[in-house]
């Protein structure tokens, strides 16, 4: 019955934030207990001198979670600048999910064009910890 599948479904979900630029020290990123099995992220690559701490967390994160998701939207603003080799560096891979997958109506507004989603995982080879 729809009960019963939806008391067998319940989950237990902790909601926190994740403030980049501190990781170390006492009650810094480095320190979240329980770690987290998804990371959602919304513009958060804006300034490119966060670009690598934001990595680097995420890449903290998947050593003990090896399916940590990082779900990321992004506003392409310009073509020259990129994460590729800091995904490289840290890694980790990204795979573009397609707008719709979230908002099935994103195709019919214009003013989403630019903007797109990606998951960010650590590359399933990759089983060193972070230095």
């Amino acid at each position: 019955t729809l009960a019963s599948n939806h008391n067998h479904c319940r989950c237990q979900c902790r909601v926190a934030p994740l403030d980049w630029s501190k990781l170390a020290g006492p009650g810094g990123m480095l320190s979240i207990d329980p770690k987290p099995d998804v990371i959602l992220g919304a513009d958060v690559f804006y300034h490119w001198e966060a670009w690598d701490d934001i990595l680097a967390l995420v890449r903290y994160f998947s050593d003990f979670s090896s399916g940590l998701e990082f779900y990321t939207a992004y506003q392409i603003r310009s073509s020259s600048k990129n994460i590729h080799h800091l995904l490289e560096k840290w890694g980790l891979s990204a795979s573009e999910v397609h707008l719709r997958t979230f908002f099935p109506t994103a195709e019919e507004h214009g003013r989403y064009n630019s903007i797109r989603v990606y998951l960010i995982q650590r590359h399933k080879s990759q089983t060193y910890m972070v230095p």
